[in-house]
């Protein structure tokens, strides 16, 4: 199946292949540090429309997959917030399956229809409902039997991010990963609360970004990646996904403090 639009200039849209590429992933794993690893060679083939340092092509712009419109661009919805069918304009949250996935249960969610609105400038009420689709679309592939699901923010080039349009993905995996299992084991068997160790560690050492009486973000000095943020809070899961609700704006203004950070 080949998707077309119009732009909203009334110019075509270069169509989109919108056949799936392989499912075939390798999984990768290190026998003597237990390390997993991912391989997905089909996603080198994803189009990249991020500019490394000058300002994005217009052009670009104009033929964007994640701006409002351009709705055939991409797989079929799989859920919005806003008004509108699905495949139409209306939405304010939009989310499909990732067109070049990692995994079979690969998931996109753009975080609105402004193509420059990245995570940072969202305003609160805009936060809390981005949070909670993330929230519903963890919890809905954790219901599905699958063991483990994340949810993450890769904006710009630097993050390997290849839309410009800011946006999200959940990824859901079928086994739960050594190293997950392994983090849990520890908090477990810590009886405290290691987060704030590292909190605490990072105010010492000034590599906190946010600091706030509920909780605070910091680079820590352990991270195994340049650019990596440990967020630490009083409720970490309430923060991420249990219980942020419209009525409840105290979290997402946590966020907002920490998106405003990276942009």
């Amino acid at each position: 199946m080949v998707g077309a639009t119009i732009a909203p200039s009334g110019a075509p849209v270069t169509p989109r292949n919108l056949l799936f590429m392989s499912e075939a992933t390798e999984l990768r794993m290190d026998a003597l540090s237990g390390q997993t690893v991912i391989v997905a060679a089909g996603r080198a083939a994803r189009p990249h429309t991020v500019p490394p340092d000058a300002p994005e092509d217009p052009a670009r712009v104009a033929e964007c997959p994640f701006c409002a419109g351009h709705e055939t661009m991409t797989p079929p919805e799989l859920a919005r917030t806003g008004a509108g069918e699905p495949g139409s304009p209306g939405w304010r949250v939009r989310v499909f399956p990732n067109l070049y996935p990692i995994v079979s249960s690969h998931e996109v969610v753009v975080l609105s229809p402004d193509h420059t609105r990245s995570f940072a400038r969202l305003d609160v009420t805009q936060t809390v409902e981005v949070m909670t689709v993330l929230r519903d679309r963890v919890a809905r592939q954790l219901a599905a039997g699958n063991p483990y699901a994340v949810a993450f923010v890769n904006h710009r080039r630097a993050a390997g991010a290849s839309i410009a349009h800011p946006h999200a993905q959940v990824v859901a995996l079928d086994f739960a990963p050594p190293e997950a299992i392994a983090e849990h084991r520890r908090w477990l068997d810590a009886h405290l609360d290691l987060l704030y160790l590292d909190l605490a560690d990072a105010r010492a050492r000034d590599r906190v970004l946010v600091d706030r009486e509920d909780g605070g973000a910091a680079s820590s000095v352990a991270f195994d990646l340049a650019g990596d943020t440990g967020v630490h809070h009083c409720d970490f899961a309430c923060l991420a996904f249990d219980r942020i609700a419209e009525d409840d704006r105290h979290d997402a203004g946590f966020a907002c403090s920490l998106g405003g950070r990276f942009e």
